[in-house]
């Protein structure tokens, strides 16, 4: 990217050792207040000021300094904020420059000591965005480009036999990654009769075509889910002697056509159902293949994409930043006095006789014997320790027995016995974010944090719990709140990072932004991309909303997306969140950060589709935040496809999931539905098959008990966590009639 500042490609560094001046104290702001100053200086001079004018001049004068320079910590955030939007717009050195002033007006302040992480973040970002040269395309493959035309998508390459490392192989054949519509294959060769020339598969998802040249005849054969559905052969006059000939391929809308030397051999019309990839193989040499057709433009933006993210990992294994911020930026800052340790203005009178009892609770407790603790209090009986210490020792033995529900009853207890017993109020919330009841963790995170201004623990409690309600901003103010009291900042780096991820989202070269009513879509590709994705899930969002269960307005909010250009940078960015599980996706869902990832993949119908099921756990966090997660991917995949043709209001027929759950072995379906939720993804693609295919037999097959699929869905939507009551409505199912009708049904469904 080149930078389009006042100061051209010059890529601006303070100079070691110096400050930037104080120049924004003094200069306004703006043209406005530029154009009035300089006439007063130079009327001043000549005492001849029309008093309106002064006074106009000195209303905006004034203002537009307020505003440049600004005040305090307000004037700091704004600053930040005008960095962000420099960023945006593409202007990296007036970004920069606008950090570091700003660092120099507010130096050593506690609130900008704070915001470390951010400004860090912002000013890597303008420094390598600067440095970052934009590639050239034909420098990106190894063919050469002789045509690309990015608003009709016609592309030209020409190959040779030593450049050719763009086809990828697969099998043993060599397949090229572009999507094509349409597709002229020219190949100059030296023809042996004794050899065959194969041209293989044009692919589709399920369909292939093969083309033999062999002496004297020409074959063409399609084949459709591993099957061969048709073959004719061609005669051809080959040459008797080895020489070289020249093979036009025609694949289109018109059908196949096949020239050799000019002369027609074969001419199928045939109807193309979308794009597709050109493979081959020969057994020999060849002098030049030329590919000419229409093409998306998915495969050259990732090619782009991937040189952006090699420049990036270099650059982070290169750059300092020490090199160009203030030497007291990196200082920490004093810690105000006080104690790190968690103290209690509680404290716990027993007798001789209640202190033994508490101690062998303590020790079963300690020891994971649960069970033991409920044994030995009815044992001692109700004189044995105070109410609100019984109740809390049985609800810590309900929380070790995983029975969270009866946990948080007895928690109650004690807490109304006793309101202030801070164990009580600590499990309490604890027991909150394991039910789910986030705005009442929430609220005891808070009142704990004013007791114990300092506890890291605490504070990273309520950090995260924000974070999950999608209100990063004020997790912002809490982590910030948290430092300024004087928590260890090392416990709280790994959150500030992915609040920096949260506010300020992925990093691209270029924004582009389209808000629907319920989306803010952000891209790096086109607003025309956005506006086609925001369409999309809007359509999804109002199936969803009508087919299950409508969002409260106080929910109904901007969802944020992101659409990447390129596999890469999706998979730098998601990958931080995700693992090495991004590396298999298209689109993820993050419910920490509240962000919709997708990456522009190179057939669009794929994009879309993988919008609609991403937007499902979008709209499913929004209400359940703790649904099972085969529930939530397979009612994901049952809506996938709604809208498309043939299908219904949810619930299309995935002939891939299908074909996987008869070909290989698939577990029990109560080992998926009762099973642990941690395990879900361990199982991979089956998992998913087996979900959706649950749900599609419970919705639509004349032997499921259809009311049991409401009832699942009822259990999953009710306030709480949903796991004990799908435990109690599934657990007396007949498992093995299930198992025997969904195999049956899976069998009978049609595919075409």
């Amino acid at each position: 990217m080149r930078d389009q500042s006042p100061m051209g490609n010059q890529h601006w560094r303070q100079p070691s050792g110096l400050r930037p001046s104080r120049w924004r104290q003094t200069r306004p702001r703006g043209w406005a207040a530029e154009w009035i100053a300089r006439p007063i200086v130079r009327r001043g001079a000549r005492r001849w000021i029309p008093a309106p004018t002064l006074w106009l001049a000195a209303v905006f004068f004034a203002g537009a300094i307020e505003v440049r320079a600004g005040v305090g910590e307000p004037g700091f955030r704004a600053d930040l904020v005008e960095a962000r939007r420099l960023i945006e717009r593409g202007r990296w050195v007036e970004a920069q420059r606008t950090i570091l002033e700003s660092l120099d007006e507010h130096e050593r302040q506690p609130y900008v000591w704070v915001k470390r992480t951010e400004i860090l973040s912002l000013f890597r970002e303008c420094a390598f965005r600067h440095d970052l040269s934009e590639p050239k395309l034909r420098n990106l493959i190894s063919g050469e480009l002789l045509y690309w035309n990015e608003k009709t998508g016609q592309l030209t390459l020409r190959y040779r036999q030593d450049r050719e490392q763009d086809f990828v192989p697969v099998g043993q054949e060599l397949v090229h990654p572009a999507l094509f519509q349409s597709l002229q294959v020219d190949l100059r060769l030296d023809f042996d009769p004794e050899a065959v020339l194969v041209l293989a598969p044009f692919r589709t998802a399920s369909e292939f075509w093969w083309v033999f040249v062999a002496r004297d005849v020409v074959s063409v054969v399609q084949m459709q889910d591993e099957e061969e559905i048709l073959r004719e052969s061609f005669a051809w006059k080959s040459p008797k002697k080895p020489e070289e000939i020249a093979l036009h391929l025609e694949l289109g809308r018109s059908g196949l056509e096949v020239r050799i030397d000019r002369d027609r051999i074969v001419r199928l019309p045939y109807r193309w159902p979308g794009p597709f990839q050109f493979g081959w193989d020969l057994p020999g040499d060849y002098r030049e293949l030329v590919l000419k057709g229409n093409a998306g433009a998915s495969w050259l933006d990732g090619l782009a994409d991937a040189h952006v993210q090699r420049a990036r990992r270099r650059f982070e294994e290169e750059y300092d930043p020490r090199r160009d911020l203030p030497r007291w930026f990196f200082l920490p800052p004093t810690a105000p006095p006080g104690d790190d340790t968690r103290s209690t203005s509680f404290q716990v009178k027993l007798s001789v006789a209640q202190a033994a009892v508490s101690q062998k609770v303590s020790e079963y407790l300690r020891q994971k014997r649960f069970r033991e603790v409920h044994v030995f209090l009815d044992t001692v009986g109700p004189r044995g320790l105070p109410l609100y210490l019984a109740n809390y020792y049985r609800a810590e033995a309900f929380s070790g027995l995983d029975k969270p529900s009866s946990a948080w009853r007895h928690c109650q207890a004690s807490l109304d016995a006793e309101p202030g017993f801070e164990p009580a109020r600590f499990l309490r919330l604890r027991l909150a974010r394991t039910l789910g009841m986030r705005s009442e963790a929430t609220r005891e995170a808070r009142e704990l944090l004013a007791i114990h201004p300092r506890d890291a623990g605490l504070a990273e409690t309520l950090v995260e719990l924000l974070l999950l309600q999608g209100m990063p901003f004020e997790a912002r103010e809490a982590l910030e709140q948290s430092l300024a009291n004087g928590v260890d900042p090392t416990r709280l780096a790994p959150l500030d990072d992915l609040l920096v991820r949260a506010i300020q989202g992925p990093s691209f070269g270029q924004y582009y932004r389209y808000e629907s009513a319920h989306f803010d879509v952000v891209s790096e590709i086109d607003r025309g991309t956005c506006a086609e994705v925001a369409r999309e899930l809007e359509d999804a969002l109002g199936d969803y909303q009508a087919r299950i269960r409508r969002l409260p307005r106080d929910i109904l909010s901007r969802f944020r997306v992101y659409v990447f250009r390129g596999r890469a940078g999706y998979v730098g960015y998601a990958g931080h969140l995700f693992g090495g599980g991004a590396h298999q996706t298209a689109g993820l869902f993050s419910p920490t950060l509240k962000q919709l990832l997708l990456w522009k993949v190179p057939e669009e119908i794929e994009l879309l589709r993988s919008a609609r099921h991403e937007a499902f756990h979008q709209y499913l966090d929004a209400i359940q935040p703790k649904a099972p997660k085969w529930w939530n991917e397979g009612m994901a995949c049952y809506y996938e496809r709604t809208g498309e043709a043939g299908g219904r209001a949810g619930g299309m027929v995935l002939p891939d999931y299908v074909r996987l759950l008869l070909t290989e072995p698939v577990p029990p379906l109560e080992t998926v539905v009762l099973g642990d939720s941690s395990d879900f993804y361990a199982g991979g693609m089956t998992n998913y098959a087996l979900s959706w295919g649950f749900l599609h037999f419970l919705r639509h097959s004349p032997a499921a008990p259809r009311r049991l699929f409401f009832e699942i869905q009822d259990a999953v939507l009710a306030e709480g966590a949903p796991e004990p009551r799908l435990s109690a409505l599934l657990q007396d199912q007949d498992w093995n009639r299930l198992n025997q009708d969904f195999l049956t049904y899976i069998r009978d469904l049609n595919l075409e």
